[in-house]
């Protein structure tokens, strides 16, 4: 019985890819993971009518078919590399998935992470929870007792649009300190004035101009940029200006124009 037949005969799995299926969006973010990751959240548990139909080969099925689902999408919608992670939220006792940008490199959690690809594990860990309404209640302890740290276990699987992921990773044109960011803003769509050095200096790292202004608090907020990455500005009037990021490691550029000149900001 492949996995669309076993969800026919489970009728609150069937419900929950409905509505799964149902939502032809993805939001793509590249400089907000905060943004994606609440957009594309979806959070499931069953109501105590619905315990029978919960099993391990049902919510297993469930998620290989949001998975497939997610992933066709993508492709549809052309959109960049992304990451669908998902996990067993114990506290609100769902189980919770998402997917944001791989070129923020992380996952949008502030606890301990550890990273599998077995979603069979997590299937486990939703099942034992959904069946056992004594499940997550914390045991008596001996007050000289240590907790154990908790650390959150999350499902992660790439999504790649070959066609997409390859003509904007070709373009790349700035050191790998600042690609994420370069790929980021060519998601977007914001043209790009140059990437020929423009500079008297030597610029071995590579370098671009978008033609954009940079909003350079969001963009430190939003990507882990080295001590080594400063913030550039020159005004040459009438000659040029630029103000962007200067890898000094890599003797790479980024930039865009002066706020002061006007123009379109980015990230909006």
């Amino acid at each position: 019985m492949n996995a669309d037949a076993a969800m026919s005969a489970s009728p609150v799995f069937s419900r929950w890819l409905e509505i799964v299926r149902a939502d032809e969006e993805i939001t793509v973010c590249p400089e907000d993971i905060n943004h994606e990751a609440v957009s594309n959240l979806y959070c499931f548990s069953p109501g105590e009518e619905e315990d029978p139909e919960i099993n391990t080969s049902a919510v297993q099925n469930f998620l290989r078919l949001v998975i497939e689902n997610r992933k066709e999408l993508l492709q549809k919608i052309k959109g960049p590399q992304m990451l669908f992670y998902c996990w067993h939220d114990a506290q609100c006792r769902q189980l919770r998935f998402s997917m944001v940008s791989a070129s923020h490199d992380r996952l949008p959690f502030g606890c301990p992470l550890r990273r599998t690809d077995d979603l069979q594990e997590i299937v486990d860990a939703t099942v034992n929870d959904w069946l056992n309404p004594e499940y997550f209640k914390n045991p008596d302890t001996e007050p000289d007792e240590k907790e154990v740290p908790f650390v959150l276990d999350v499902f992660v699987i790439s999504f790649s649009n070959a066609t997409s992921t390859a003509s904007h990773v070709s373009k790349l044109v700035t050191c790998v300190h600042l690609q994420p960011i370069e790929a980021a803003i060519r998601v977007s769509g914001i043209g790009v004035v140059t990437s020929e050095n423009w500079w008297s200096a030597d610029l071995s790292g590579g370098c671009v101009y978008f033609a954009c202004v940079l909003k350079r608090s969001r963009i430190e907020c939003g990507f882990n940029l080295p001590s080594f990455v400063e913030w550039y500005e020159h005004d040459g009037h009438v000659a040029g200006h630029e103000a962007g990021f200067h890898c000094t490691q890599c003797n790479s550029l980024l930039a865009g124009g002066l706020k002061k000149y006007g123009g379109k900001s980015w990230p909006r």
